[in-house]
């Protein structure tokens, strides 16, 4: 309702509701089936019954949710409490194994293949994808910038379910001047010290 075209097939679902007039979570029921089929050998009994769990219920709510009114008119206060709520929804999903189908699915698939990547940035490159596309075909640019937050909020918002806040660095420094090193570590930089007593194996210094 805020005109906002979101990525994955929710976004490609947009698009055929534009020019059909269907129902966006029957689109998205239509559009799953054939994903649903093709990923049962890879991904097991399991995994589809988790999908199938997911994708019915996002759906009936995408149709049956619609009489919300718009809580704002602004679209960037839309996409940035948009981007939260489904970041915070697709990390809770993703965390027990669970998809709403789509460009989920496509997610857990390429995760096999990139295990480097991580979910949000998977996601983040599906919805870049169809976000463009979109625009293109509906010959709506400004839509770009709007969804361009929403997506960006949702994955950080994702990662950060998903994997907490787990960014911290850590410098090895190897020294015989060790209490100097410590002392100014201390009290110019206020960082944490922990001082470990080694010795190289082969030169056994």
């Amino acid at each position: 309702p805020g005109g906002i075209i979101l990525g994955g097939a929710t976004g490609f679902a947009t698009i055929i509701n534009r020019f059909t007039g269907l129902k966006i979570g029957t689109i998205l029921i239509l559009i799953n089936i054939p994903l649903i089929i093709l990923s049962l050998r890879r991904l097991g009994k399991a995994f589809l019954i988790k999908t199938a769990i997911g994708t019915l219920a996002t759906s009936l709510a995408v149709n049956f949710l619609t009489f919300f009114p718009k809580p704002v008119d602004n679209p960037l206060l839309n996409a940035i409490f948009g981007g939260i709520t489904i970041g915070a929804s697709l990390g809770i999903l993703f965390s027990k194994g669970y998809t709403t189908g789509g460009a989920d699915i496509l997610v857990f698939l390429l995760k096999r293949r990139f295990r480097q990547l991580s979910n949000g940035t998977l996601v983040l490159i599906i919805d870049v994808i169809v976000v463009t596309s979109s625009a293109l075909i509906l010959k709506n640019l400004d839509t770009i910038f709007y969804s361009a937050i929403i997506i960006y909020v949702q994955t950080l918002v994702m990662d950060f379910v998903m994997n907490g806040a787990k960014r911290s660095k850590m410098s090895i420094i190897i020294s015989n001047e060790i209490n100097q090193i410590a002392e100014r570590i201390s009290s110019d930089l206020d960082r944490g010290i922990t001082i470990l007593y080694g010795r190289g194996w082969y030169s056994g210094e």
